[in-house]
């Protein structure tokens, strides 16, 4: 019987291994979901995704508007080299001390009006009231538009003056940047900044952004030297053309100026074949060059001119000139669009001089030193840590100002609840769209939802401003990148990224 129940049993195995595969038991396998990154570590993958990454120091911050929520915090309290992120503190604080509709005005003043005759006995004073505008750049801001002419400010002063019926000024032109005390480069720019028009001397009189335009063009023959010319062209400059015109397609030019003097002396190669050199480089005595270019205007429009042109400058603590007679004047377009061009193009001077106006309408003297008392005492307001900032200068060129991406972030946030809010979000360039934003985000679909201001210096990058989520709403943050010994595209690669996840 045992044998018979064995054998069925065996049937019943043999059976069963026949069946079609879809009658069979299958085990079913447990899918475990992937863990979602939260966005802090989003943003450390990215940071560790290349050497480039991993090794710099990264200080990060961001803060939804609406809730006040944290969303990441980096080495937020600690210190760093800010370079242009600065503008954001200096444009705010011309919003909140002088309001977005303030004007700069220029003027021009004699000791008495015109005689029957036309002349003027005496000096001409030519007097900077900051106004940052006089040259001929577009405003309001528009991306690549192409600029004016910068004689075009002078030549509207000039024609004020012919309707005054001047027709002769017998004396000088007088450069007068006595509103701020002769201070023209902050403490911890390098030494070489102000030969280049991004270091251009501070002054409260400026024309043309105190720099000029210098291009080499090789000559027809090895040996000698290439042609050199200037824009604008002024009997202002002393130039020493030391180059010469070498083989090929090679281009290693030296431009130098010698200390304390207008004296430039540009030597090295421009092969035959190159394609001209051009630079953009910084003026040694603002109101010298502003007083140089309206005497040319003034001849060219058949006023004569008897004197030079010369520069009067204030040390601090010194009285500035007053009376006279205007001839002339001219107001500057507002605080709103002036701001705009310093953020959208990251524009060094108009920052320094928007810093000594607010110290010379609050304090009634235009220095640096007053006007980042008046930092300081807005950033209080602010609420930020009295730890958390050090400025030497209103732009970000000195190495040895400070700040923490917090510091940053509570900035953004006041500004986005005060009454300027709209007005100063729209001084921040737009991603891939302006300013200096104009080609970064490329081909990402969220790239206008980034509204920040840029920075750079060797070895450091920034980018700090506000990002629009459709699931967050509007994000305030700050990215502080310093130290790094790679490209800095690799490291704005990378911060570019995380500004696209805080974006999500």
């Amino acid at each position: 019987m045992g044998r018979y129940i064995a054998l069925f049993f065996c049937a019943i195995l043999a059976f069963g291994a026949t069946l079609p595969k879809k009658h069979a038991t299958v085990a079913r396998k447990t899918v475990v979901p992937k863990k979602q990154l939260t966005l802090p570590e989003r943003i450390q993958t990215l940071i560790n995704s290349s050497e480039a990454g991993r090794g710099a120091h990264w200080g990060i911050n961001a803060v939804a508007l609406s809730s006040g929520q944290s969303l990441a915090a980096i080495n937020e309290t600690r210190h760093f080299v800010p370079a242009s992120n600065t503008k954001l503190f200096s444009t705010a604080l011309a919003f909140d001390r002088l309001g977005p509709d303030y004007r700069f005005q220029t003027k021009i003043v004699a000791d008495m009006l015109p005689d029957k005759e036309g002349r003027i006995t005496g000096d001409l004073r030519l007097i900077g009231g900051g106004d940052p505008t006089l040259s001929g750049r577009i405003y309001p801001y528009r991306p690549k538009a192409e600029p004016n002419s910068p004689y075009a400010p002078l030549e509207d002063l000039a024609d004020q003056l012919i309707e005054r019926g001047v027709k002769e000024i017998q004396g000088d032109i007088l450069g007068d940047d006595s509103r701020y005390p002769w201070d023209p480069f902050p403490e911890g720019w390098a030494v070489d900044d102000p030969i280049y028009e991004y270091g251009a001397p501070v002054s409260a009189l400026t024309w043309n952004d105190n720099a000029f335009r210098l291009t080499l063009d090789a000559a027809p023959e090895t040996g000698q030297a290439p042609g050199l010319t200037i824009f604008p062209s002024i009997g202002y400059f002393n130039i020493q053309n030391l180059a010469s015109t070498g083989v090929g397609r090679e281009k290693k030019i030296d431009v130098r100026r010698i200390p304390a003097a207008n004296e430039i002396v540009v030597s090295g190669k421009l092969g035959i074949a190159a394609s001209p050199y051009t630079e953009l480089l910084g003026v040694d005595d603002p109101a010298l060059f502003t007083a140089s270019a309206l005497r040319e205007v003034l001849e060219q429009k058949g006023i004569k001119v008897s004197g030079n042109a010369r520069a009067y400058h204030r040390l601090e603590g010194e009285a500035r000139p007053i009376g006279g007679q205007i001839l002339a004047q001219r107001m500057s377009p507002n605080l709103t669009e002036v701001a705009q061009v310093v953020n959208k193009v990251s524009q060094n001077l108009h920052a320094e001089i928007l810093l000594r106006e607010v110290a010379f309408v609050k304090r009634s003297e235009g220095t640096r030193k007053f006007g980042q008392e008046e930092m300081k005492d807005f950033l209080a307001e602010v609420g930020a840590a009295k730890d958390g900032f050090h400025f030497e200068d209103g732009s970000g060129l000195s190495r040895l100002t400070l700040l923490t991406p917090e510091t940053a972030v509570k900035l953004l946030t006041y500004m986005h609840k005060s009454k300027n809010a709209e007005v100063y979000a729209l001084t921040l360039p737009i991603g891939n769209e302006d300013g200096t934003l104009d080609k970064r985000f490329s081909g990402q679909a969220k790239a206008s939802r980034i509204h920040a201001k840029t920075g750079s210096l060797t070895h450091v990058s920034a980018l700090s401003g506000y990002a629009d989520s459709p699931t967050r709403g509007r994000i305030a943050f700050s990215i502080l990148v310093n130290n790094f010994n790679s490209p800095t595209s690799e490291i704005r690669s990378i911060v570019d990224k995380i500004v696209m996840a805080i974006a999500e």
